[in-house]
């Protein structure tokens, strides 16, 4: 592909990204299975796609999609959030956090890849651990209503189960 075919595949992926902002999914996701038949080796259009299957809680889809930039040389901590969130739906949660640890404390999409692990120890019933990553959201100073009713399940939790332990 030579230049200018890059420049017009990258305008029609941001137009594309534009659509999807604007919340019509399908006609998106049109327009990048249109950019894919002529640029398939594009691991961005491809992530971008699977953002929007995501959007349209097509979770397999989106997995396929996400896996697919990786195989692509895409590893991007926001491909592995996606996954994450995939197997979350799933409720693959070991795995979900194997996608979440993938994202370092110096990606700026650290605190979603925190939020995604509260989820998964919450689900797998390990609120000390999910504790622990609320506290870690704290101390960076994220916080807002979403976050304090998972800390009212997590001690939620750690009280039934220490009530479980003294039967």
């Amino acid at each position: 592909m030579d230049y200018r075919e890059e420049l017009v595949s990258s305008n029609r992926l941001k137009q594309a990204n534009e659509i999807l902002k604007r919340g019509k999914v399908k006609d998106a996701l049109s327009l990048y299975a249109d950019i894919i038949e002529e640029d398939p080796e594009n691991p961005l259009v491809y992530y971008n796609m699977g953002v929007a299957f995501v959007e349209r809680e097509d979770y397999d889809l989106a997995r396929q999609v996400f896996s697919h930039c990786l195989k692509l040389g895409l590893e991007n901590c926001q491909v592995y959030i996606g996954l994450g969130i995939c197997s979350l739906h799933f409720s693959e949660n070991e795995k979900a956090l194997e996608y979440f640890e993938q994202v370092q404390p110096t990606e700026p999409s650290y605190k979603e890849a925190l939020i995604g692990k509260v989820y998964a120890y919450l689900n797998k019933d390990d609120p000390q651990k999910a504790m622990g990553v609320l506290d870690e959201l704290k101390g960076l100073n994220i916080w807002n209503q979403e976050l304090s009713l998972m800390e009212r399940k997590a001690k939620w939790t750690l009280y039934s189960q220490k009530e479980k332990d003294k039967d």
